[in-house]
Parts: structure tokens; sequence; C-alpha cells
């Protein structure tokens, strides 16, 4: 014999249906207060005694971390190389953070498109061992790096950007990146974590003004 609710009792009864639209992920449930009438081997007559819809959102998180990060050396710079993360999040990756760290210390740094999956640091010291750390960027900030193996660049022991690192500013901002259209991001060298966002009419990933340094420039659109 199945056994069947008392009557009078007031139970509930829960049901998920399809995800919200515009929620991203999102969970909705219904649940359903039932009053138990007449209860017994023929059914279970109920009264509906009201619906109650309620919806979580279940937020967006930064990206897991890029992977399998790889550095090969050149003079006075290093080709870094990616793989996407795992995971961005739940929200659509929209660029890339490579910075140069000797030893401990961040030192030269670039952002790039989200399509990007590798990038030429220049402006790096010879002789000086690097390693390079890849950072996914989404609407919900920043991943974990995903680092890569020591590399040590050929070429002078000083460029005009070790130069100006060595002199330990604020914030510097080399214009190499090239983050893409409608993101503008500038991360800053110093190693003090100053990222920016450049405003205004700019193209980013130009060639640059200095001879002896091949990295981009960031003019504005008139003058590009």
């Amino acid at each position: 014999m199945k056994s069947v609710p008392p009557e009078g009792k007031i139970f509930s009864i829960v049901s998920t249906p399809e995800a919200g639209k515009g929620l991203v992920p999102a969970e909705t449930s219904r649940h359903r207060s039932l009053l138990v009438r007449g209860a017994g081997l023929a059914g279970i007559a109920v009264i509906v005694l009201g619906v109650i819809l309620t919806t979580r959102t279940v937020l967006a998180a930064p990206p897991t971390a890029p992977q399998n990060v790889a550095a090969s050396s050149g003079v006075n710079q290093a080709t870094v190389s990616w793989q996407a993360p795992s995971s961005n999040g739940g929200s659509a990756i929209t660029a890339y953070k490579v910075v140069a760290f000797a030893g401990t210390v961040a030192r030269n740094a670039t952002y790039v498109s989200a399509s990007a999956t590798t990038l030429t640091m220049s402006g790096l010291a010879g002789s000086t061992s690097y390693t390079f750390s890849v950072y996914a960027v989404n609407a919900s900030g920043t991943s974990p790096p995903g680092t890569s193996a020591s590399v040590a660049p050929t070429g002078t022991a000083s460029t005009y950007a070790s130069t100006v690192i060595g002199d330990g500013p604020s914030l510097y901002y080399r214009f190499d990146d090239s983050a893409g259209v409608g993101s503008n991001l500038g991360a800053d060298s110093s190693g003090n974590g100053r990222d920016g966002t450049y405003s205004g009419s700019l193209q980013q990933g130009k060639s640059g003004a200095l001879a002896n340094d091949p990295s981009m420039s960031t003019p504005p659109t008139p003058y590009s």
C-alpha cells in the first residue's frame, strides 16, 4: 500500500525550470504550497495555496589561470606563449596581461587582446633572468597567473625601458599595449600595479618612436 500525506497537512513541491533569460548563470525555483484534502487510496485531492517564484543570480567570477605558459629569449626581448584558461568564469575574456618578473620584482608589463596567445616582450635587460606571468581579464576581474620557466635574454645590459624602471618611477606606461578596440587598457611597467585605461580616440599597437626599442606606441587617431 502506498503511503499518503495526512489530511490537512501543508507541504511544498519544488521544481526547477529552465534558467531565466538575462541571468548567466541563474537558478530559478518554483515553490508550490499544497494543502492535502481527503487523502486516500484513490489519490490525493489538493488545493494550490500559492506559487512563489524565486530567482538567485550566480555572479560571474574571474577566469582561471592561463595554461601552458612558455617563454623563449631573444636579443633584449622574449616571446611568451600561452593557452586560454580552462574556465572564463562565466564571462567572456576581454584581454590578457603579461608581466615580466626579475626574481619576484615585476618589471615590463603590457596588455594584449583576448584573441592573443603569444606576445614578444621588448625592452628587457640582457643577461637578466625573467619569468613571465600571464593573467586573463574579464568583467569580474583578473585571473591567477600562469607563469613560465625563467629565460635570460641576450643583448645589452641596459635598454630604455630598463633604465626608466631602474629610476623607480611611481608609474610607467610604455604605450605598447594592444588590448584592442573598446578596452584601451594600459599596463603599468613600474612594478607598482597602477594600470589604467586610455581615453579619447586612440589606436593601440602602432610603431614606436624609439629607434633602439621595438615596442609599440599608442598615438591619437588623427596621427595614426
